[in-house]
């Protein structure tokens, strides 16, 4: 099954996100914490991660390099 990380910090478009892709089989990663994502990230080696731009310790353009 293709695993998705979703780092998203609004929690409705989050869980939508996440029913959503549920809903059409793949498996959700979510974090709790969003400090020490890169870490989480390299844990879960996901398919696929969907990653916000404006979070509260980075944003998403620092941590995609």
């Amino acid at each position: 099954m293709k695993s998705i990380l979703i780092v998203e910090d609004d929690k409705i478009i989050r869980e939508e996100l996440a029913q959503l892709l549920k809903n059409t089989g793949y498996e959700i990663i979510i974090p709790n914490l969003y400090g020490d994502i890169i870490n989480k990230i390299i844990k879960t080696k996901p398919d696929l991660i969907l990653l916000d731009i404006n979070l509260p310790h980075n944003d998403g353009f620092s941590l995609c390099r």
